[in-house]
């Protein structure tokens, strides 16, 4: 199955030519076109000679371009994060004036982040937002809307971390919520209090069980 990205996809598409820019990442599809299952970003590393931070820094560039996608890997009784290519031919379709318009990446991040806000003021934030609430929300044209648009559905993770970050100040003094209650309480859709609750889990303090969103309690 060939990776698409088709002409209304501007800010994808440029992720796409800056993963396939650098002579790493490069290096590191090459790696991955002859290990199709996956590897560990650890055994990346030791085959490309680089750090570990390194190389999760261009893996996450790849990943964010929709050329690599993570899977978890069971290995005896530990669960792995691995990497494996999506497709090993890319079908790249560039509309020129949408490509040369689209904002750069900082802009739409914040464009995304307001968006994201404003939006929960009167309504639930939903797994994919229309083109229409985007552009009524910021006041903004089609195709501004549509870069911010594009930019939503390509850098899921740093939305979620937007969110997760509104979520820890909210949920301080409460100790277990379920994902349906946090869903309520932020105005998100549950896609998005489940993808927060994994990453309040993630970024330490919390345990999610199930559906259910626990703070650890410090030792005395």
């Amino acid at each position: 199955m060939t990776l698409i990205i088709p002409w209304n996809r501007p800010f994808k598409a440029k992720l796409a030519i800056e993963a396939l820019s650098s002579r790493t990442r490069l290096n590191i599809i090459k790696i991955l076109l002859g290990n199709r299952r996956g590897l560990t970003a650890q055994e990346i590393s030791r085959k490309l000679g680089l750090s570990l931070p390194t190389t999760l820094e261009h893996l996450e560039i790849l990943v964010s371009s929709g050329i690599v996608q993570r899977e978890w890997r069971v290995v005896g009784k530990r669960v792995l994060k691995a990497y494996k290519l999506v497709d090993s031919q890319i079908d790249l379709k560039i509309d020129l004036p949408s490509f040369v318009e689209t904002p750069e990446k900082k802009e739409l991040e914040e464009l995304a982040h307001l968006f994201v806000d404003k939006v929960r003021e009167t309504r639930e934030l939903d797994t994919r937002p229309s083109l229409e609430t985007i552009e009524r929300t910021l006041n903004i044209d089609r195709a501004k809307a549509l870069s911010v648009l594009d930019y939503i559905l390509s850098s899921e993770e740093e939305i979620v971390d937007h969110l997760a970050s509104q979520a820890r100040a909210l949920l301080e003094n409460i100790e277990t919520i379920t994902v349906r209650e946090l869903s309520k309480k932020m105005k998100i859709h549950e896609y998005w209090a489940y993808a927060v609750a994994k990453k309040l889990e993630e970024q330490g303090g919390y345990i999610l069980e199930g559906s259910v969103l626990k703070k650890i309690k410090e030792e005395e």
